[in-house]
């Protein structure tokens, strides 16, 4: 008798191949944690848009400083117009009259205008001082960006090595309870055992197919979300070079004075700590701003002028100028605007005191949760050994005849949550360490030389 499928089944039993054989899918090169960091740093979005903002900033600071410096315009003008105006008048007395022109039918003029600001109530050191504290408060989010994206990289590339892991782990619980399956057919068949352990070997096959489907899902999820960080294509193939042994923990961290001496560095290092710092010294400098609007201003003009003659206007003409402004009445304007700047330098100075104390509670976290980790993973190792052995043990008593189905489900069940503790004991280490060097402010270039001695 013919066997037919159509397209629909063929699809999932392809889909089922690929889930129990990984291998016979699509050859990737793999991806180092080092190139990952890389391509991230430059493809990700939200630094490439903190980039271009450290570029606008430090043109405002050119923009800045350009106000120092003298200030020279042109401008030429030409135009005709009808009637001509003009009038005679007697040149001397018994002299022969003279036509003077008031305004041509063609008017040309040339103006060079320099102006130079000599005093400005301190305006221009002030606008100075905020364009240059912007652009180090710019440049300061840039690397706690860069340093968040390489936190998160860190995370996600962990993320998608233990959602692989835990895969296997699914497969391999799987076939356990095949050969199960298999050994009990037999003993059925024999007449060993009662028809319930066929069933109850049946439904925990059935589990054990919906883990691995579930632990797949969740590998497809952790891939899309690594290439997401990455700004590649959600569906783009994924294929990680294996980190399975535990990280070499930075020296800082099992000193016995590992807090304090973290918690000092971060300070040090911080970015984001020390954006906060400049942003609270920005706040400053728009104070300064905001009260020299209250000052007068003193400037130096001085214009050549060169323009059609007319009966009232010679060819040429220079004019030197020096101008005063004095604010005399305001409506309240420049006290307002103080009062908004300090009022926004005190908001500045509390998010300042919450960053502090913001950075010194990541970095106690950051420590306690790579002491429980450790400790997390210790205790799997010695738990793995223990349920391998005893599921060997209760196969071998099960098969002899000695002991229940019970027995070796429960070993099994032991089992693969031994494997599962243990596989996300070790990178809950490894993401514990990222965790550690994003709170203490470890520089990016630090991190990647550290990444590329690893190799």
């Amino acid at each position: 008798m013919g066997m037919s499928f159509n397209g629909g089944s063929v699809k999932c039993l392809w889909v089922m191949v690929l889930v129990l054989f990984p291998c016979l899918g699509v050859s990737v090169a793999q991806m180092t944690l080092h190139e990952a960091i890389e391509l991230a740093l430059r493809n990700n979005p939200q630094v490439r848009a903190s980039s271009a903002k450290v570029i606008a900033s430090q043109k405002g600071v050119e923009y800045a400083r350009s106000q120092f410096y003298p200030k020279l315009d042109f401008s030429a003008s030409y135009r005709e117009q009808a009637p001509e105006v003009s009038f005679r008048v007697p040149i001397g007395i018994g002299g022969a009259p003279s036509e003077i022109t008031v305004v041509p039918h063609s008017y040309r003029e040339l103006n060079l205008q320099l102006l130079q600001p000599l005093y400005t109530g301190g305006r221009l050191e002030a606008a100075h001082g905020v364009a240059k504290k912007a652009a180090s408060v710019a440049e300061l989010q840039h690397i706690s960006n860069q340093l968040q994206l390489v936190k998160s990289v860190r995370h996600s590339y962990f993320n998608v090595l233990e959602a692989e892991a835990l895969v296997e782990v699914a497969r391999a619980a799987f076939k356990r309870v095949e050969e199960l399956r298999r050994v009990v057919g037999l003993m059925f068949e024999a007449g060993r055992v009662a028809k319930f352990d066929v069933l109850r070997v049946e439904a925990e096959l059935a589990q054990a197919r919906d883990d691995l489907v579930r632990a797949q899902n969740a590998l497809e999820i952790a891939r899309s979300a690594f290439n997401t960080l990455l700004a590649r294509d959600v569906s783009e193939p994924v294929q990680l070079v294996s980190i399975s042994e535990p990280p070499q923990p930075p020296e800082m961290l099992i000193r016995e004075d590992a807090e304090v001496v973290s918690i000092e560095l971060a300070k040090s290092q911080r970015a984001d700590l020390r954006a906060a710092m400049r942003s609270a010294e920005l706040a400053e400098e728009q104070v300064r701003l905001a009260k020299a609007d209250g000052l007068p201003m003193v400037s130096l003009m001085t214009t050549f002028r060169r323009q059609t003659k007319t009966g009232f206007a010679a060819a040429e003409t220079k004019v030197g100028m020096l101008a005063v402004q004095v604010p005399v009445f305001d409506s309240g304007r420049v006290k307002a605007q103080v009062e908004k700047a300090k009022a926004e330098l005190k908001s500045a100075k509390e998010f300042l005191s919450g960053v502090e104390k913001q950075v010194e509670l990541e970095v106690k976290q950051a420590i306690l949760n790579w002491r429980s980790a450790q400790e997390r993973y210790k205790a799997a190792i010695a738990v793995l050994e223990q349920a391998e052995e005893a599921y060997r043990i209760a196969m071998l008593r099960y098969e002899a005849g000695a002991g229940t189905q019970l027995e070796v489900l429960d070993a099994h069940v032991a089992l693969t949550r031994a494997r599962t503790n243990h596989v996300k004991a070790l990178y809950d280490l490894h993401r514990a360490i990222a965790e550690f060097e994003f709170a203490i402010g470890k520089p990016v270039e630090q991190i990647l030389a550290d990444l590329r001695g690893r190799k």
